[in-house]
């Protein structure tokens, strides 16, 4: 038995990285507890519009991407998993020149030239004719990228946490971690309602709650909160086609189309100055539904590119936080404190990277070597 198996960890979290890091965990005959403060993907993973797409820039983006989107696609062509996916495409959209090179033409060429060829370069005119009623004079290229869609994140989640329990992890729902005990800058273990646990090893996935967490363990991380808001909207008159994802740049603003003629509406947040949108704010205290800057940015920007989301009735709406570091690569390192490893700040693409997260995370954990962009994620590059 090696070292590593015979470490005591646990992760913190249960949402869609905690539940992949278990995941990862369950073969390496390691002793794993994992704790979540309320239900399985009731924080932000509920809170994400499950988008996946395969489209990138880097080369780390291209494992990442392509390891998380076989996995998914094993499951959803499964008969015994839960887990669906629905294929849309997906537009990413240059509303000036100076997005056409950053965020179309050079991504392309790169997801080109990793063997992806379901992508096309499109006029304004062209991308009209996925968007009913775009305002084309608002854009000046796009790039559609077929193998795209989106999941539901809480059959994902419990795809991951019910693989993992079948292998012997314990997972604890509503079983919040008030105290991590840290002797000698070393982890010894957790306080729980429940009482002490004692462990060698522990986790922080905690997402939004991620910055608490370290603090627990006297650790300061680099991360700060974005709000992804989102509209549920269903427009007046039917609209005659599928709606693909569409990602606006620079500005931000997304949608999908959702079961029963409805569109949901967000928007990224890219400028971590913005006390509006960033900062750092108590997930324990989300709002419950949208800001007025964020449905006046709706009713503006979005509805004048796209006015079948003028008249549209408000059917849902809500604020996830977004946990986000300052490159929005996630730190997926070990800390300053012995035994306390982080797999944090997925700024906003939790789905997508979840998965090779989770496995890089278990590689950490077991001592196995990870040879290839390893100071991508190390917590000291900040």
């Amino acid at each position: 038995m090696t070292s590593a198996m015979r470490k005591k960890v646990c992760i913190i979290g249960g949402g869609i990285v905690g539940t992949s890091i278990a995941y990862h965990l369950r073969n390496e005959n390691v002793n794993c507890t994992l704790f979540e403060k309320g239900k399985l993907g009731s924080g932000t993973s509920s809170d994400s519009i499950g988008g996946f797409h395969m489209f990138f820039g880097e080369e780390w983006e291209h494992d990442f991407y392509s390891y998380g989107w076989r996995l998914y696609q094993s499951w959803a062509k499964d008969p015994t998993s839960n887990v669906s996916f629905h294929r849309t495409g997906r537009l990413t959209i240059a509303e000036t020149e100076n997005e056409v090179t950053s965020e179309v033409l050079a991504p392309a060429e790169f997801t080109r030239g990793t063997g992806h060829e379901n992508i096309s370069i499109l006029s304004p005119k062209e991308t009209a004719e996925f968007l009913p009623g775009l305002d084309i004079s608002s854009i000046t290229k796009s790039i559609y990228t077929g193998a795209a869609g989106y999941f539901d994140p809480i059959e994902l989640i419990h795809e991951f946490a019910d693989k993992a329990q079948d292998c012997g992890v314990k997972i604890m729902t509503d079983m919040e971690v008030k105290e991590i005990i840290v002797e000698k800058e070393s982890i010894q273990g957790v306080v729980t309602e429940d009482g002490e646990f004692d462990f060698d090893v522990i986790i922080n996935a905690a997402g939004p709650w991620a910055i608490k967490v370290g603090a627990m363990a006297g650790v300061e991380l680099p991360l700060v909160h974005t709000k992804g808001q989102v509209l549920v909207l269903k427009p007046k008159e039917e609209i005659d086609r599928p709606i693909p994802m569409a990602l606006f740049t620079p500005k931000g603003g997304y949608l999908r189309d959702e079961i029963g003629g409805k569109i949901i509406v967000g928007k990224q947040v890219y400028a971590l100055d913005n006390k509006l949108e960033a900062g750092f704010f108590d997930p324990d205290r989300s709002p419950s539904s949208a800001e007025p800057y964020f449905k006046e940015f709706v009713a503006r920007e979005m509805s004048s590119k796209l006015p079948f989301l003028s008249d549209g009735e408000i059917l849902d709406e809500w604020v996830g936080y977004r946990t986000v570091t300052p490159d929005f690569v996630p730190i997926i390192d070990y800390s300053p404190i012995n035994g306390f490893i982080l797999s944090v700040g997925y700024s906003g693409r939790g789905i997508i990277l979840a998965p090779m997260g989770g496995r890089m995370t278990a590689r950490i954990v077991t001592e196995k070597p990870i040879r290839r962009y390893r100071g991508k994620f190390q917590l000291d590059r900040f």
